[in-house]
C-alpha cells in the first residue's frame, strides 16, 4: 500500500512539471542576450598636429594603421590615406573605454607619423574621437672615419656637436672610426666634430671641426659618413620638412648691400620666413631676420667693419618658412655673393 502511494505521488509531480514546461513558464535556462555594442568614428589629421600635408619627398602611397585595444581585445584596421586627414568608422565595439593608436606608413613601410588617444563607447551610439598625428623622430647613424690621416695616430676620442647637444665618442677598438646612433626630431641641423687625444680636457683637443648641414626625415634612418680629410658628408635621404622649403633664392651684391629674393611657398599655413646668413664657407648659419608671409625680399647690410670682412669674402644665405603651428621648414638652396 505504501509503494502504490509513492508511485502515485511521483506521477502527479511529473505531470505537474510537464504542464509548467508546456505553458512556457518557469524555464530553468535564462534567455541570453548579445553583448551591448557601439560604433567609433576616428578622425586622424595631420592638419590638427602641424598644419601641413604629407611630405612629397617620402615614398607614397601612404597607409593608415589603426590599432584598438580594450583589456585583452585587439583590433586592427588598415586604410589608404590621401591628403591631410582620414575618417574611419568601426562597428560592433563592446561598450567601455578603448585605446586608439594610429601610425602612418609610407610605401617603404616606415612609420613616419603617429598619434594616440582613448574614447568611451556607449551602447548603440557613434562616438567620435580626433587623433592628431605628429612627425615621428628620425634616426641618424653616424660614422666618423680618420683612416689615413694624422689624426689616426693622435685621436682616440671625438665630440659630436648637433642640435644644441654634444655626444662624447670613443674610438672603436682596432679601427680608425667613431660610431653612434641618434634619435632626432625631423628637420635641418648643423653638426661638427672635435677630436681629442685620450681625454676630453680642452688642452687635449688636437683638431676643432667646422660646421656642416644635414637633414633628418620623419621616421627615416639617415646614414652620415664623415671624413675630416675632405669634409665630405654623405646623407642617404634627401631634404624634406614641414612646411615646404622656399625656392628660387637669389642674392645680389650692390653698393655694399645684399639684395635677397625668393619664391613664396604656396601653402596657406605659412605665416612668415626666416633669413639666415653665415660669413664665410666654414662658419655657422645665424638668424638674420624674420619676415611676414607676404614678404619675399630682404636687404642685408653686412657688418664690414665689425667682422673685418675683406674683398673676396663669401656671404652665404638661406631662407626657411614657418607655419601657424610653429613648425619650420628645411632650408632653401643656398645663395652666395662675394664681398667687392
Amino acid at each position: 500500500m505504501a509503494v502504490s502511494t509513492r508511485k502515485t505521488r511521483r506521477t502527479v509531480a511529473l505531470l505537474a512539471a510537464l504542464s509548467v514546461l508546456a505553458a512556457g513558464c518557469g524555464s530553468p535556462f535564462p534567455e541570453l542576450k548579445p553583448p551591448a555594442t557601439g560604433r567609433m568614428a576616428i578622425i586622424a589629421s595631420l592638419a590638427t598636429a602641424s598644419g601641413i600635408a604629407l611630405p612629397a619627398e617620402l615614398p607614397a602611397p601612404y597607409e593608415l594603421e589603426v590599432t584598438l585595444t580594450q583589456d585583452r581585445q585587439l583590433l586592427q584596421e588598415r586604410r589608404p590615406m590621401d591628403g591631410e586627414a582620414a575618417t574611419i568608422t568601426i562597428d560592433n565595439l563592446y561598450i567601455g573605454r578603448w585605446q586608439v593608436d594610429i601610425v602612418v606608413r609610407d610605401a617603404a613601410g616606415d612609420a613616419i607619423y603617429s598619434g594616440s588617444g582613448s574614447v568611451w563607447i556607449n551602447e548603440n551610439e557613434t562616438t567620435t574621437v580626433s587623433v592628431p598625428l605628429a612627425p615621428r623622430p628620425g634616426t641618424l647613424d653616424v660614422t666618423i672615419d680618420i683612416a689615413g690621416l694624422t689624426l689616426e695616430t693622435q685621436s682616440y676620442k671625438a665630440r659630436l656637436h648637433i642640435g644644441g647637444n654634444t655626444y662624447n665618442l670613443d674610438r672603436l677598438e682596432g679601427t680608425a672610426q667613431f660610431q653612434t646612433r641618434l634619435s632626432l626630431s625631423p628637420g635641418s641641423y648643423d653638426f661638427k666634430v672635435d677630436f681629442y687625444t685620450d681625454s676630453f680636457h680642452a688642452y687635449k683637443m688636437v683638431y676643432a671641426g667646422y660646421w656642416l648641414p644635414l637633414t633628418v626625415l620623419p621616421g627615416k634612418t639617415a646614414a652620415l659618413y664623415w671624413k675630416p680629410g675632405t669634409g665630405a658628408v654623405v646623407i642617404e635621404t634627401g631634404p624634406v620638412g614641414p612646411p615646404p622649403a622656399p625656392a628660387g633664392l637669389s642674392a645680389t651684391w650692390q653698393d655694399g648691400v645684399v639684395f635677397l629674393e625668393w619664391t613664396a611657398v604656396p601653402n596657406p599655413s605659412v605665416t612668415g620666413y626666416r633669413v639666415y646668413r653665415r660669413l664665410g664657407a666654414l662658419a655657422r648659419y645665424e638668424l638674420l631676420m624674420e619676415l611676414d608671409a607676404g614678404t619675399t625680399t630682404a636687404v642685408d647690410t653686412p657688418p664690414m667693419a665689425e667682422e673685418n670682412l675683406e674683398t673676396g669674402t663669401g656671404l652665404y644665405y638661406v631662407v626657411t618658412a614657418v607655419n601657424n603651428q610653429g613648425y619650420e621648414s628645411l632650408r632653401s638652396p643656398e645663395a652666395a655673393v662675394v664681398v667687392r
